[in-house]
């Protein structure tokens, strides 16, 4: 593995952001979310020269002693597949953009909340009818 001048492992890390960013999508997404920037004429472009950051490099993704982020990986693509965080993150990128929607959001969910009592204690009246 190769090593930075400080004596910090960056092959693994190298590939990792190489399969993180590699389309214009995931750019973009990581440039809302302020985890990267860049100041190529686009996020097309910056996801090439991300995905073209390791060619020709050999890593044993499976050694944990040669790739310390494996276990980072393992979790990254754990949470990844549960349909619920995706759920989630669709939604929210979707309709929770602004602090506008997602106040609208809240006063909708109380409204929701208000409904449902009502109808429970509706429900109790009549099953229960005062003496």
């Amino acid at each position: 593995m190769e090593r930075a001048a400080g004596g910090q492992a960056v092959t693994a890390y190298c590939v990792f952001i190489s399969q993180l960013a590699c389309t214009a999508e995931d750019v973009n997404l990581l440039q809302r979310a302020k985890v990267l920037e860049h100041f190529l004429g686009s996020d097309d472009e910056a996801a090439r020269g991300l995905a073209d950051l390791c060619n020709g490099v050999a890593l044993d993704i499976d050694n944990v002693r040669r790739n310390y982020l494996k276990p980072t990986w393992l979790h990254l693509d754990r949470r990844c597949r549960m349909p619920l965080h995706n759920f989630k993150g669709l939604f929210h990128d979707k309709y929770c953009r602004n602090v506008f929607c997602r106040l609208v959001f809240f006063v909708v969910l109380v409204l929701f909340l208000c409904q449902v009592i009502q109808v429970t204690y509706a429900i109790l009246a009549y099953h229960r009818p005062p003496k």
